[in-house]
């Protein structure tokens, strides 16, 4: 019995040091709502998008036009996970911004571009 009482011991630690760890390198956030994201959304796209996407998400901008930018009043894709995807790693001429934005800031600035599409 001092065995087993020993061995449960372990696991009970171990298992504890386990959730410890995880949940280190995974936050727990709120999600926000949609009013939020379009406001916190709003930054992240003038910072990183607008300049080729332009403030009106039309893409008429010089480099927009030279690069091809996504016109996101148009009917383009609007997946999520394909979004979220581009975003990330890049396509064609558009750059990675998997070093640049957090993947929460990511999923913000898919949601605030989703509200240019007419």
């Amino acid at each position: 019995q001092h065995r087993f009482t020993s061995a449960l011991k372990i696991l009970v630690l171990a298992l504890g040091l386990l959730f410890g760890v995880l949940s280190f390198f995974t936050p727990w956030t709120v999600t926000p709502t949609s009013a939020e994201r379009l406001q916190s959304g709003a930054p992240i796209y003038s910072a990183h998008c607008a300049s080729c996407h332009g403030s009106d998400g039309r893409a008429r901008t010089a480099k927009g036009k030279r690069t091809g930018a996504t016109d996101f009043t148009s009917e383009w894709n609007t997946d999520e996970a394909r979004g979220i995807r581009i975003i990330t790693n890049g396509k064609s001429e558009m750059p990675s911004f998997k070093r640049k934005l957090s993947a929460s800031e990511i999923r913000t600035v898919f949601g605030y571009v989703l509200r240019f599409r007419r």
